[in-house]
């Protein structure tokens, strides 16, 4: 039986020309600092970095529509 997967949040920031995004852990632990990703690479370092389970909180911006 495998342990069970622990909570992550992911926070991403929208520009203009590019995302910052970071993840935290349940226990507020950073898993990934933050990184500045060019708008034509999210999709990408969405695929290497996110997890299924992961909670994802983007910023409310005009750009947000992008993703």
């Amino acid at each position: 039986m495998s342990a069970p997967t622990q909570a992550r949040f992911v926070g991403l920031a929208v520009h203009q020309t590019y995302v910052v995004g970071g993840t935290v852990n349940a226990g507020q632990e950073v898993v990934l600092r933050p990184q500045r990703v060019a708008l034509v690479q999210v999709e990408a370092w969405a695929k290497k970095h996110l997890q299924p389970t992961d909670q994802v909180l983007l910023e409310a911006t005009p750009n947000a529509w992008y993703l």
